[in-house]
C-alpha cells in the first residue's frame, strides 16, 4: 500500500508513492534509536556531519537542512536503464533554482541537449511548458502551498502514523529532483522504514560529488545508495539498484541521479522564476500536458 503524503498545512492527503531510503552509522538501527531530541528528530546540526555522526544528526540534517540556505541552484543528470540489460541507457538533464520563499524553476533537456520541459513558480502562479508539444498550462499557486513559514513537519510528524509531510512550496514541482534537494520527506520515510523488520542501513564511506563532501549510505535490502551532503543534507547522488540483485555492490543500477553542479545563496533574479509561453503555444490543462509523458521514478521506488 502506498504511503500517504500530506502536502498541505490544511492536511489535504495525496497518494504519491513510497519514499524509500534508510541511513545509519554503520550498524542496523531501530526506530526507537532514531527518535531522539525534539520529537522523532534531533536538533539541526550546526557542524558538518561525518562518518562518525550519530543516526539522529544525519536524519536531522536531511530533515531540516533546507533551513541552512536561502537560494539553491543545481544541475543534475538522471540515467535509467532496464535492469535486465535489454534496453539502452536513457538520460536527461535537469537544472533547478530554488528560493526559500517558495519560488522555483525547473528546466529539463534531453541527453542531446534538446529542451523538453520548463516549469516555474513565481510565488503566485505556476506555468509549465511542454516544449516538444508546444503546449502550456498556467494556474494560481494554491494558498496552502504558498506559505513556506507554515510548513512545520517537526510539529506534525508522528512515527506511529504512516504519513509524510513534504515541503509545501516545492512539492508541486514536476520532477522528483525536489525530493533529493529538499529531502525532508525522505528523512521522515527513513524513520518509518526503520520500524520494519529486516530493514537496515549503513554508512559505507565518503566521497566528493560536484565539489562537495558527502557521506555514502546504503539501504538494505533494497540496495539503495545515497550520497548525503555533509553541510546541507541535500542528496547529491542516488543509485537505485535492481531489486532482484543479490550482490548489491556489484549489481547494475536501474536508476542513477547525480548533481554535477550546485551552489547555495547566490543571487537569483526575479525573472528566473517566471515563464512567458510563446504566442503559438496551446493552452491546455495539466492533465493534457502530461498525456503520454514518461515520469521519472522518485526516491521511493515501489
Amino acid at each position: 500500500m502506498k504511503r500517504k503524503y500530506v502536502l498541505l498545512s490544511l492536511m489535504v492527503g495525496v497518494f504519491l508513492g513510497t519514499v524509500g531510503a534508510v541511513i545509519s552509522t554503520g550498524v542496523s538501527v531501530t526506530a526507537a534509536q532514531a527518535q531522539s531530541g525534539s520529537g522523532a528528530f534531533g536538533r539541526l546540526p550546526q557542524s558538518p556531519i561525518s562518518v562518525a555522526s550519530s543516526q539522529s544528526d544525519i536524519l536531522a540534517l536531511m530533515f531540516e537542512g533546507y533551513k541552512k540556505w536561502d537560494t539553491l541552484h543545481a544541475v543534475a543528470i538522471f540515467r535509467t536503464q532496464d535492469p535486465s540489460g535489454g534496453s539502452p541507457i536513457q538520460s536527461d538533464k535537469e537544472e533547478v533554482w530554488l528560493n526559500s520563499d517558495g519560488r522555483s524553476r525547473l528546466d529539463v533537456s534531453s541527453s542531446g541537449g534538446l529542451p523538453v520541459l520548463s516549469w516555474a513558480n513565481d510565488g503566485t502562479h505556476i506555468v509549465e511548458e511542454n516544449l516538444q508539444a508546444r503546449q502550456y498550462y498556467s494556474m494560481e499557486v494554491p494558498r496552502a502551498f504558498s506559505d513556506p513559514v507554515a510548513y512545520d513537519p517537526r510539529a506534525w510528524f508522528d512515527p506511529t502514523l504512516d504519513t509524510i509531510y513534504l515541503n509545501q512550496p516545492f512539492a508541486l514541482m514536476d520532477s522528483p529532483i525536489k525530493d533529493w534537494l529538499v529531502p525532508s520527506g525522505l528523512a521522515q520515510a527513513i524513520t518509518l522504514d526503520l520500524q520494519r523488520p529486516g530493514s537496515s542501513l549503513d554508512v559505507i564511506g565518503t566521497e566528493e560529488v560536484a565539489g562537495r563532501g558527502a557521506i555514502v549510505v546504503l539501504r538494505s535490502p533494497r540496495g539503495h545508495k545515497l550520497w548525503v551532503d555533509m553541510n546541507t543534507g541535500v542528496i547529491l547522488k542516488a543509485q537505485y539498484l535492481d531489486s532482484a540483485a543479490k550482490d548489491v555492490q556489484g549489481a547494475d543500477w536501474s536508476m542513477d541521479f547525480e548533481i554535477i553542479e550546485i551552489e547555495f545563496d547566490h543571487s537569483i533574479g526575479t525573472s528566473q522564476y517566471s515563464l512567458s509561453p510563446a504566442a503559438e503555444f496551446e493552452a491546455v490543462t495539466p492533465f493534457k500536458l502530461h498525456e503520454g509523458a514518461e515520469a521519472v521514478e522518485g526516491p521511493g521506488g515501489q
